[in-house]
């Protein structure tokens, strides 16, 4: 029996217990096993899903005849690096590369025998023939795409994974769970994006039920539905986000998690999926990633018009789905000043949820990749290192020249290294005291009650925070950490800003600092909007209670003069609850939901209250959610 390992190495190996199942890899072995003679040849020595000490891997290979690599953009080097131990310590090995990163360019790696662009299923088998017969093997491959999935097992349910659970019982897997694959946006930035993948093909819904059914026994604790458009296919993704539902509510199972990946176009099965599965989503994404629609046009993602998305965004409060709204930075013909205003609408447009700005990265094989696209639009990158992995990891890293390296888009034509840091300081701001609450109500007071505009209110407030005590060192250290990152590419210590891929998300600096001084900042922006606009006396009981206290009593109420849900000056008895979190997961995401901010109407008394029209009796009680 010839050997063969499969590695598909995460981001991080980690400490904790949550890993994601090598569903790529397990994907093209469970087709080749349908070949009686490979099964008669060939034996899968080992999975490979950690991103461990490549020593550590080195020492545990048998004899390799065949060593297959699933490659992307977070683990190219190490891929690279540990490919070619194995070559130099078994010559004869076939090292074989595959993944959306692959092209014709890494054929460059001599170490390298046979590198795969595409899908890899039925490639993988023929090539493996071939091996065993000692047949001459390409060197590129540029598989055709496959017409038919009818007759492709699941990895799941053939138990390629089921060692890998028994043997890791504390593990809680994160589960991948492909239902189609193909997209018809060409988005730029975007690896789905490409021609290849323009035609959508589906799975057969018998392979889809088995899947979720082999999650509810195996200890899977989030599932990622990774089609790139769910809702798409309308009654059918219903169904399935049904299914995972149900999959969840029954007995013994330890799923806690869902993610979908939304149409481009949102859509009612957009909506409907949201809330099936409301209780273990993070939240609808709204990606719009521009608001400049010249942006959007240069990215070809200019399918989503302005009143759809108000639209999407009133639907999303009305049926209570969280949401977020995701803006990428760096894109060609954004400017600061676009950038901006793009977030000022989105608040106009009622966003309080979320909203999350990246810079641009690169991704191989898309046409921002390419030099024609770059030169055209002025794009300069950086390549700061992996921005994931932990202490250990990175003494690995170094031992191993493993360093992981990303292209991040750091300026344009139109928009400068230090515009683009001003446009992520400014995000940060929003972040942290617009999103997480400190200054919400007073702000969308201003807008409603006196006509004041965000943007008028949060430059005031920026240089508030400028001139400001406790503000002040604050906002220099973030303009002083984020110029730099952009110049030099140096990523902060982790101390100071533990994620820098979402530059600008709450966790991400300070937040426990502006918690811990939560009265000082509200009233920081109270004073700011004193001088706008004349205030309402109980403006600041609602801001205040807006936000979570450990040492109030909850629930509590408020008798106030204004209606925030109509923005009138209306006598309004509030219950101020307290927010708790939606289920049992301690990961990012979670942590980042209980910072959210989120106004939930979630009595159903108050949709026909807010729709009648005031007779001049006090409004009925309608909860605020202290975040």
């Amino acid at each position: 029996m010839k050997n063969v390992y499969l590695i598909q190495a995460e981001i991080t190996s980690g400490d904790n217990y949550e890993h994601f199942l090598p569903f790529s890899v397990g994907a093209i072995w469970a087709n080749a096993m349908q070949n009686q003679e490979l099964k008669n040849n060939y034996e899968l020595k080992d999975i490979i899903w950690r991103r461990e000490r490549q020593q550590d891997i080195i020492d545990r290979l048998v004899d390799p005849d065949i060593v297959g690599f699933s490659t992307y953009v977070w683990s190219h080097q190490w891929n690279i690096t540990l490919a070619k131990k194995i070559k130099n310590k078994w010559p004869n090995c076939l090292i074989v590369f595959g993944g959306p990163s692959i092209n014709e360019e890494w054929t460059k790696h001599e170490h390298i025998d046979v590198c795969m662009f595409g899908e890899g299923e039925l490639a993988w088998p023929q090539m493996m023939l071939q091996h065993l017969h000692n047949e001459p093997i390409a060197r590129y491959w540029n598989n055709p795409r496959i017409q038919d999935f009818s007759n492709i097992p699941s990895p799941y349910t053939m138990g390629l994974f089921d060692k890998i659970v028994e043997d890791n019982p504390k593990v809680l897997w994160f589960m991948m769970i492909e239902t189609n694959r193909g997209c018809p946006y060409h988005c730029t930035y975007c690896g789905w994006g490409a021609d290849y993948l323009n035609k959508l093909k589906v799975f057969d819904m018998s392979r889809v039920e088995e899947e979720i059914n082999w999650a509810k026994t195996h200890n899977a604790h989030w599932i990622f539905v990774i089609d790139a458009n769910s809702g798409i296919l309308k009654e059918r993704d219903v169904k399935i986000a049904e299914m995972i539902r149900d999959a969840i509510q029954s007995p013994g199972s330890n799923i806690r998690r869902i993610t979908f990946n939304h149409a481009k176009t949102l859509n009612e099965s957009c909506f409907e999926i949201e809330r099936i599965i409301r209780e273990w989503s993070y939240g609808m994404e709204i990606a719009v990633q521009s608001m400049h629609l010249p942006t959007l046009k240069a990215v070809k993602r200019d399918n989503m018009k302005m009143n759809d998305l108000g639209r999407a965004i009133a639907l999303c409060r009305k049926y209570d789905i969280r949401h977020y709204t995701e803006l990428v930075l760096g894109l060609p013909l954004e400017t600061k000043a676009s950038y901006i205003d793009g977030v000022m609408k989105l608040l106009e447009m009622n966003q309080h949820d979320s909203i999350k700005t990246y810079l641009a990265t690169v991704i191989p094989n898309s046409e921002m990749d390419t030099k024609e696209y770059q030169e055209r639009y002025g794009i300069e990158l950086i390549r700061p290192k992996d921005l994931f992995r932990l202490p250990q990891e990175r003494i690995w890293d170094e031992e191993d020249d493993s360093e992981e390296t990303i292209a991040m888009v750091c300026a344009t034509n139109t928009a400068t290294r230090q515009d683009l840091a001003d446009c992520l300081s400014f995000s940060w701001v929003m972040s942290i005291f617009h999103f997480a609450g400190y200054t919400q109500i007073t702000s969308r007071y201003l807008h409603n009650m006196h006509g004041i505009s965000y943007q008028i209110f949060y430059d005031e407030f920026y240089r508030a925070l400028k001139n400001d005590e406790l503000g002040a060192p604050i906002i220099d250290k973030v303009e002083y950490l984020l110029i730099n990152y952009l110049t030099t590419g140096a990523m902060p210590s982790s101390d100071e800003w533990s994620n820098v891929v979402a530059l600008t998300m709450v966790e991400s600096f300070k937040y426990k600092f502006v918690q811990d001084n939560k009265h000082h900042f509200i009233n920081l922006g109270i004073e700011v909007a004193k001088k706008l606009a004349p205030i309402h006396k109980d403006l600041h009981t609602i801001q205040t209670s807006f936000i979570s206290d450990d040492s109030i009593t909850y629930p509590f109420t408020i008798d106030v003069g204004i209606d925030i849900d109509r923005w009138k000056y209306i006598p309004t008895s509030y219950e101020v609850r307290k927010r708790y979190s939606v289920s049992e997961m301690m990961d990012q995401m979670y942590h980042k939901w209980l910072n959210k901010t989120d106004l939930i109407n979630a009595d159903p008394l108050v949709e026909e209250v807010i729709a009648d029209e005031y007779k001049g009796k006090q409004i009925k009680t309608i909860p605020i959610v202290a975040v």
